[in-house]
C-alpha cells in the first residue's frame, strides 16, 4: 500500500516525539528549521553520542512532513536510511567485486567494519521506546516513493532496530 493516512503519520510522530522529547535535551540544544534538518540528514555520522538522539529526533520528524515523494530527489533522505542500517548490507556488491578485483574487495569489506563498528557504538545508548520509534519511522518510509530503491536497507535497518528494541 502506497503513502499512509494522516493518522499513521500523527501516529509515528507521537512515538518519535515521546522517544526523542526535545524537552530532555540540553539547552545548547534547539528545535531545528527543514532546511537545517536537510543538511542535518547528511551530518548524523559525524554527531557525538549526547547530540545524536536529539539530531535523530528532529530529522526524521521533519522527513515525515517534508519527504519529496519524487523517486531520485530524496534531498539525502535515503542516507538517513542508510546510517539507520545499522549491520550494512553487501547486496549487490558481488558484481563490483567482479569488475574491480579482490584488492578493491578486501578495501571495500575493511570500510564496512568500520563503519559498522562506529554505527553499532553510536546507537549502543539509544533505548527500547527511541529503537522501537525508529523501526515505525522505517516502516512509514517504506511507502514514500522516493524510498523505492532502498527497500533492503530499510528491511535490513527494520530487523536491527526490531531486535535492539527487544533487547
Amino acid at each position: 500500500m502506497k503513502g499512509r493516512t494522516d493518522r499513521e503519520k500523527e501516529s509515528v510522530r507521537l512515538e518519535l516525539h515521546a522517544a526523542f522529547p526535545r524537552s530532555s535535551i540540553k539547552h545548547a540544544f534547539r528545535p531545528l528549521s527543514h532546511a537545517e534538518c536537510v543538511t542535518m540528514r547528511t551530518q548524523l555520522p559525524s554527531l557525538d553520542d549526547t547530540s545524536l538522539p536529539f539530531y535523530i529526533g528532529e530529522v526524521l520528524r521533519d522527513l515525515i512532513e517534508t519527504h519529496t515523494s519524487k523517486v531520485g530527489e530524496s534531498e539525502d533522505a535515503e542516507t538517513v536510511v542508510q546510517y539507520l542500517n545499522v549491520l550494512g548490507s553487501d547486496k549487490g556488491f558481488a558484481t563490483l567485486r567482479e569488475t574491480y578485483g579482490e584488492d578493491w574487495w578486501i578495501r571495500h569489506t575493511q570500510d564496512e567494519e568500520f563503519l559498522r563498528n562506529a554505527r553499532l557504538a553510536a546507537f549502543r545508548s539509544f533505548n527500547s521506546a527511541q529503537a522501537s520509534a525508529i523501526c515505525s519511522w522505517l516502516f512509514l518510509a517504506r511507502t514514500w516513493p522516493e524510498m523505492e530503491w532502498y527497500l533492503g536497507d530499510i528491511d535490513s535497518a527494520c530487523q536491527y532496530w526490531r531486535d535492539h528494541a527487544k533487547s
